[in-house]
This record gives C-alpha cells, sequence and structure tokens, in this order.
C-alpha cells in the first residue's frame, strides 16, 4: 500500500468516525427532549394496576431463586460426579482393554510431549 492509499483511508476512518459522532449527539439530543416530554406527561406513565403486577411478579420470582431450588443442582451435581467416577474406576478396573489402551494412550502422549534429556 503506497502512503497516499494510507493517508487516504486514515482520511476516511478519521471522516466517518466524525459523522457517527455528530449522529451519535444528534440522537442524544433526540433521546434526551423524548424523555423530557415522558416526564411531564402524565398519560404516558404506566397504570398503577400494572406498576404493582410488575412488582408482586418480581417479588415472587426473587422468592423463588432464593428458596427451593438452590440447594439442588450442587447436591445433583455432586452425585453425578461420584457416579461418572465410580462407573469409570469400575470400566478401567474390570475391563483389561480399556486399562490397555488407557496405558497406551498416556505413554504415546509421554513420548511426544516429554523430553528426558
Amino acid at each position: 500500500m503506497t502512503r497516499q492509499e494510507e493517508l487516504r483511508e486514515r482520511y476516511e476512518d478519521a471522516l466517518f468516525a466524525m459523522l457517527m459522532e455528530g449522529m451519535a449527539t444528534l440522537q442524544e439530543q433526540e433521546i434526551q427532549e423524548t424523555l423530557r416530554a415522558l416526564e411531564e406527561d402524565p398519560s404516558a406513565a404506566p397504570p398503577a394496576a400494572l406498576d404493582r403486577r410488575c412488582l408482586r411478579i418480581a417479588r415472587r420470582g426473587r422468592s423463588r431463586s432464593r428458596g427451593r431450588g438452590r440447594g439442588r443442582s450442587p447436591r445433583r451435581m455432586a452425585i453425578a460426579a461420584c457416579l461418572a467416577a465410580a462407573l469409570l474406576l469400575t470400566v478401567f478396573a474390570t475391563a483389561e482393554t480399556v486399562r490397555t489402551g488407557a496405558i497406551h494412550l498416556v505413554t504415546r502422549f509421554l513420548d511426544g510431549h516429554m523430553d528426558l534429556d
């Protein structure tokens, strides 16, 4: 890329950044004006019944997340991990083909990745 092309690319990037900055400023002003208009307009407020319902739903969800379900998940995960470990140890201890395959896999891995010199 020549110096002139590089300068032109930087110029285009800077021009694009300036345009986007201007657009962001305009949009921010429009949003602020809309928010001010909504705050001053009493008919734009949500109905009180809807507020109460939303708060009730939020409280119910918060109490559910604090209550029953919290203790179950770690316990279930621990049980699943113990069962998986027991199953793996049982298969490893009883099946000679699994045991020899695992040993060959480990020795191939160590031969390729360890340098004893």
